[in-house]
């Protein structure tokens, strides 16, 4: 595709097509891939943030290609590691029935738990960095130029960006799109639709560095305050759209930040959207190709994202009991076709509720109230559909502790206030990390 379009200038319609050919690939299957984002503590020294480097001689991916562990040492479910940039820890767990993927993921997050240990180190979950500093461990290209570009959007986006790096963590679900057109628009919508809700009950991030933000979600914050043009839901742009229309637009009006070249890539000089780009190709250098447009739609955030599949990614990182409680109850009012009409109605008018979720979670009293129907449905779903009994106990002791109070994992920490400041950067040395 590249050489096609190397010789022959790409159109805004080129590209809409294309990203919206491929935002989506029908499947039954319904496996769900598992990713879980962690943080590693040094039992000795409790303000020290183990590297990347470290972690992979303790982990056994030293001298491995990224991602991969020494065959001897491989997790036994079957996940690869990367790093993030500020040493946070992902495990990637391989598409599987819901049941077994969080069972291979429980697995493998205790091995890496095992292995740490070894050398007094120990992972733990939460959306932030609770206690230390953050520090930029991963430098290069992509995140030189994110920094960069970030830094075009004013001091806010910056030191939000600064803190997205380096500072949270994630639980995402990566799920399949659907059996057909049909099916995947529903699953499109419903996904959006649901979202707040599953954020609001789960919301684990209100502290940074010891400090709180003033929002139960503070990673949820730091993401909304970045570039709302590639962390904002995916809009409906036209009555009548399909998602991978819907998709299309959103990556066309979203700015470019990266521009890629014989050395690997530069920041874009100058702010300019994929758009502006393709009408304008000196704003770049030279016309955008296909591979710059696959690169932008990696450099796109939203809260659900089409990879081919759905994914997830507006769930807050958890305590290690907790993130299979998560990945079940998402699991089940998006896969279990008796509860995702039923649970989109629970959560019907609360689609755009998603600065009271991030900051009051279920102290916002109508997501509250949609949150437990939701939890409801979901343990529905679960007896149904013969989710072991383990982690139907597990979801059901959760739900009496937050969903039902009215309660998430970040009242643990404090309960955020309507009135408290947000504020997702409280030094100003993240800025420039």
């Amino acid at each position: 595709m590249d050489e096609l379009v190397t010789s022959n200038r790409i159109s805004r319609s080129d590209v809409a097509d294309y990203v919206a050919s491929r935002a989506f690939r029908p499947s039954r299957s319904r496996n769900v891939g598992l990713e879980v984002e962690l943080f590693v503590l040094d039992l000795v020294d409790r303000q020290r943030i183990p590297g990347p480097d470290e972690l992979r001689k303790v982990l056994g991916a030293d001298g491995q290609p990224d991602g991969w562990l020494d065959p001897s040492l491989a997790l036994p479910g079957g996940s690869r590691l990367t790093f993030e940039p500020g040493g946070q820890l992902e495990l990637s767990g391989p598409p599987a029935p819901a049941a077994a993927a969080i069972a291979a993921m429980s697995r493998d997050v205790a091995a890496v738990q095992e292995r740490l240990a070894t050398v007094r180190l120990r992972a733990q979950g939460g959306g932030l960095e609770s206690t230390r500093e953050p520090r930029r461990w991963v430098r290069g290209g992509r995140y030189d130029a994110m920094a960069a570009h970030f830094r075009t959007c004013g001091a806010e986006s910056a030191s939000a960006g600064a803190v997205m790096m380096t500072a949270t963590a994630a639980l995402q679900l990566n799920l399949d799109a659907g059996d057909d057109d049909r099916v995947i628009r529903e699953r499109w919508d419903r996904a959006h639709v649901v979202a707040p809700v599953l954020a609001a009950m789960f919301a684990a991030s209100p502290v940074l560095s010891g400090r709180p933000v003033g929002a139960a979600s503070g990673r949820l914050e730091a993401w909304h305050a970045i570039e709302p043009c590639r962390t904002a839901p995916v809009p409906s742009v036209a009555p009548g759209s399909s998602p991978g229309e819907q998709w299309a637009e959103y990556a066309l009006a979203a700015t470019v930040f990266f521009v890629r070249d014989a050395a690997g890539g530069h920041p874009a000089p100058g702010r300019f959207t994929l758009a502006e780009w393709i009408a304008d190709p000196t704003l770049g250098g030279r016309p955008v190709t296909v591979a710059d447009v696959d690169y932008h739609l990696t450099t796109l955030f939203p809260p659900v994202r089409p990879r081919g599949f759905l994914e997830l990614r507006y769930l807050d990182g958890q305590h290690l009991d907790d993130w299979p409680v998560a990945a079940a109850v998402a699991v089940a009012v998006h896969d279990d076709r008796a509860a995702t009409a039923v649970a989109a109605d629970a959560c019907a008018g609360l689609q755009a509720r998603w600065a009271e979720a991030s900051r009051l979670a279920l102290a916002d009293p109508p997501l509250a109230s949609a949150a437990i129907d939701v939890m409801d449905i979901a343990l529905a779903s679960m007896r149904r559909n013969d989710v072991p009994a383990t982690l139907i106990t597990s979801v059901e002791a959760f739900a009496e502790r937050y969903t039902r109070q009215g309660r998430c994992p970040a009242d643990d920490f404090y309960a955020p206030s309507a009135s408290a400041p947000a504020s997702t950067a409280p030094t100003s040395a993240l800025v420039n990390v």
